[in-house]
């Protein structure tokens, strides 16, 4: 039966195409795709544009500031971090992002005091520095400590280190 089907429908094609000779379609062979072996990205070794024990901002400024810059109102900020831990995938690491935060407008006052709304509040005393990339010292009685002040001519920002490991960027506030 399936045979007399199949010489129906080809009779009924060959008369419907005149002379023209039908022939059978010949499929071609499908191979399966090879994809490339794909590798994981190994990245260059990052080197430090300074030494861990320079402060930080310390390259970037070109020359100490007078004291009269750096008197006034600031907004303060601690900077952001990134770094890498290991995954729970092996060979991998995760990535994490630490934004950074407003920490309070500081405000240097000529008399040789000053605010900074940082923490909680903290006013005192400030003095000159001998170090001549932070020319005044913030006496801190709060945290009983001495934040170094500097301020990078270039990009006119201010750099408040504790000279050890904590640092935060001040910029003049925006003009309403």
């Amino acid at each position: 039966m399936k045979r007399a089907i199949q010489l129906a429908v080809i009779t009924c094609l060959a008369g419907s195409a005149g002379a023209q000779e039908i022939k059978p379609y010949q499929a071609q062979e499908i191979k399966p795709y090879r994809a490339q072996e794909i590798k994981p990205y190994q990245a260059q070794e990052v080197k430090p544009s300074r030494p861990a024990s320079e402060p930080p901002g310390r390259s970037e400024r070109q020359g100490a500031a007078g004291m009269a810059e750096l008197m006034g109102a600031w907004q303060s900020s601690v900077s952001g971090a990134v770094w890498t831990s290991p995954s729970s995938v092996p060979g991998f690491d995760t990535l994490h992002i630490s934004p950074g935060a407003l920490a309070g407008l500081l405000v240097i006052y000529p008399n040789g005091t000053y605010i900074w709304n940082s923490y909680g509040g903290k006013k005192g005393r400030w003095t000159r520095s001998d170090k001549s990339d932070y020319p005044l010292v913030l006496e801190d009685t709060v945290e009983n400590k001495r934040w170094y002040v500097g301020l990078d001519q270039r990009t006119q920002r201010l750099y408040i280190w504790d000279g050890n490991a904590i640092s935060y960027t001040a910029r003049r506030p925006a003009q309403q």
